[in-house]
């Protein structure tokens, strides 16, 4: 498991795409194990670099990161969803943490990630990464994921 210190130093590794997001491409018709389109591939998240918690995964990205989730997901689909509806969800509730002070206003949020159930996390200004990544490694991680882990499984 990664740990804020892995987010601090931009420590990435290597992620393996969730089962559950293979599982729901392949409902779709794109089979991401087995298939040669490589574009496709790649825009779905399969070559991610990042953190991998109990949660899910925290993807690294040149300005913010990305937040895919696992088994929230599986237990999204299991009840008819699916990671659109987790990744708009994900995005509705992390803008009423915003307005409760829990996000700061330097960091952007938009549920248009690489596919199912992502919501992006960025910023704007590159004069920002230090205090974008402290945050990412420290409030984020230990107040805002629980509480929106929380609200998101009101939904299943």
């Amino acid at each position: 498991m990664s740990t804020a210190q892995d987010i601090l130093k931009k420590n990435t590794k290597p992620l393996a795409m969730p089962q559950s997001h293979i599982d729901e491409y392949a409902s779709n018709g794109i089979d991401l194990v087995n298939g040669k389109d490589e574009e496709i591939k790649e825009s779905a998240g399969c070559n991610a670099v990042g953190y991998q918690f109990d949660w899910g995964q925290l993807l690294e990205h040149e300005c913010g990161w990305e937040i895919r989730f696992d088994s929230l997901h599986r237990a999204f689909l299991e009840v008819g969803g699916n990671g659109n509806e987790l990744a708009d969800c994900s995005g509705e509730e992390l803008d009423t943490l915003r307005e409760k002070g829990l996000v700061p206003d330097f960091l952007v949020v938009d549920d248009s990630g690489y596919g199912s159930s992502s919501v992006n996390i960025f910023f704007i200004d590159p004069g920002v990464d230090r205090d974008a990544r402290e945050f990412m490694a420290t409030k984020f991680l230990s107040t805002v994921m629980p509480r929106l882990i929380q609200r998101l499984k009101l939904f299943c």
